[in-house]
């Protein structure tokens, strides 16, 4: 029986990160939104979103409650029931940039 490779905190913040983030968005929400809708402070959110913490149960339980999705779906270990959204409405993304570009 092979051993599965479980994601250390720093990976496990990145991945509840990208998803918080991606359901936020599928809501059509601003994290000021997500804050009032989940009771969390809008500066914890955005650092759950930078990956600079991880959101802990409670708040993961808070978080997937007022964006109705499971904590599975945050915790990346199942499908979104959201649709994914690449960028919000009115945001224009930046061109990469190209190497030697400062």
């Amino acid at each position: 029986m092979g051993e599965s490779e479980e994601p250390g905190a720093s990976e496990l913040a990145a991945i509840c990160a990208r998803w918080i983030k991606l359901a936020r968005r599928a809501k059509g929400w601003t994290q000021y939104d997500l804050a009032e809708h989940s009771g969390i402070f809008q500066g914890q959110i955005s650092h759950f979103e930078c990956a600079v913490r991880y959101p802990g149960v409670p708040n993961l339980i808070r978080l997937s409650d007022a964006l109705d999705c499971s904590i599975d779906v945050l915790l990346g270990r199942a499908p979104p029931t959201f649709p994914i959204l690449s960028e919000p409405e009115g945001r224009a993304r930046r061109a990469p940039r190209t190497k030697g570009e400062s």
